[in-house]
């Protein structure tokens, strides 16, 4: 499972949790650093992939309209929202590791969630992505990413790095 703490210790970053925020998380250029929002309200499996999320737009955004440009009818920031749920969903599920445990054997999406600590909809999402089932509707829920849900909730596990995310209501300093 990748440890996020390395990003929340990035020099010029500094990541909170916010209970009661009317969105997953957001980022914001404020006192000569970076501010990324998390929802304190969210599970920890949602929190993990909105830090992911957050830290890409924190890398793109002096480059934002040059990365994104609008096309196809799409403006600039609704491409961005997507590149940014792939980056994360890359960041937290590696392609190589996520296939080796595939070819372990570990092809069930609830147990290859829980190891890389996300929910069952990324899981089945990203194991679409990397070809690894053949319709999305098989992983389960997977589906419902399409019509903007992104994360199922999944039990949070006993123990949680110093990030603080040891339960549900774990909060990040």
């Amino acid at each position: 499972m990748v440890d996020l703490d390395a990003v929340a210790s990035l020099p010029r970053l500094h990541v909170r949790s916010q209970v009661g925020l009317p969105v997953s998380g957001f980022s914001e250029w404020s006192r000569s650093r970076w501010v990324i929002a998390i929802n304190g309200d969210d599970h920890w499996t949602r929190r993990r992939f909105t830090l992911a999320h957050e830290l890409k737009h924190v890398l793109d955004n002096p480059y934002i309209e040059m990365l994104y440009p609008g096309r196809d009818g799409a403006p600039s920031g609704q491409r961005a929202e997507t590149i940014c749920d792939y980056f994360a969903a890359c960041l937290l599920m590696p392609r190589l590791s996520v296939k080796a445990a595939w070819g372990q054997g570990n092809q069930r999406p609830d147990d290859l969630a829980a190891h890389f600590g996300v929910s069952r909809a990324a899981m089945g999402l990203r194991l679409h992505q990397l070809g690894l089932t053949s319709t999305r509707r098989r992983c389960g829920g997977v589906g419902s990413l399409a019509k903007g849900r992104r994360y199922e909730r999944a039990a949070a596990p006993a123990v949680w790095p110093s990030f603080g995310l040891a339960t549900a209501q774990g909060s990040l300093t």
